[in-house]
């Protein structure tokens, strides 16, 4: 079951599919019917539902609790996340795989001051956290994935958050292909 949102007219569902917990999103489609997007394209096995932003979609990337403010979540521009300083999106409840060491993530600093930062959690469902800070200056764009290791997320449940910050300035990234990384 799920639930239909009258913000967007959007079904948000929860499932497991192939060991992974996973979300559907419509949104606008006129029939009001649930389409699974993995239909149309089939995840990678390390995928996040939704990390490539393909759909241009923010799906499995806003309901469960993953931030209702719009003028504090980044959007989905070109098939990426894009997040500007005190913006942040966080991800629905999903499973990280056992071996699971972190996520893996490609990263655009768009703009950035040498106090500009790309915080990236991982908040588990007993209430703890695993958390790195980025210094944005030290990366350039859509290099090498981004490699993060995140203590504590193979084989449970949480919630992946980005957020970019700066003491000074503007900063704006855009982040894609988020990944479990084993």
């Amino acid at each position: 079951t799920g639930i239909k949102s009258p913000a967007n007219g959007a079904y948000d569902g929860v499932f497991v599919e192939e060991g992974f917990l996973a979300t559907l999103d419509t949104p606008g489609e006129p029939d009001g019917e649930a389409s699974d997007p993995a239909a149309v394209d089939p995840p990678e096995p390390r995928e996040v539902f939704n990390g490539d932003f393909e759909f241009q979609s923010t799906a499995g990337w806003w309901y469960h609790g993953a931030g209702t403010d719009p003028t504090n979540l980044g959007i989905v521009e070109n098939g990426h996340l894009v997040l500007e300083t005190g913006q942040y999106r966080m991800h629905n409840w999903a499973y990280a795989p056992q071996d699971t060491s972190g996520i893996e993530f490609d990263l655009e600093p768009v703009a950035f001051e040498p106090t500009s930062f790309l915080k990236i959690d991982w908040l588990r469902a007993d209430g703890t956290s695993a958390s790195v800070s980025l210094r944005l200056s030290d990366y350039q764009a859509y290099t090498d994935p981004i490699n993060v290791a995140l203590p504590g997320v193979g084989g449970n449940v949480g919630r992946i958050r980005f957020e970019v910050t700066a003491s000074s300035g503007n900063a704006k990234v855009n982040i894609d292909n988020v990944k479990w990384l084993a």
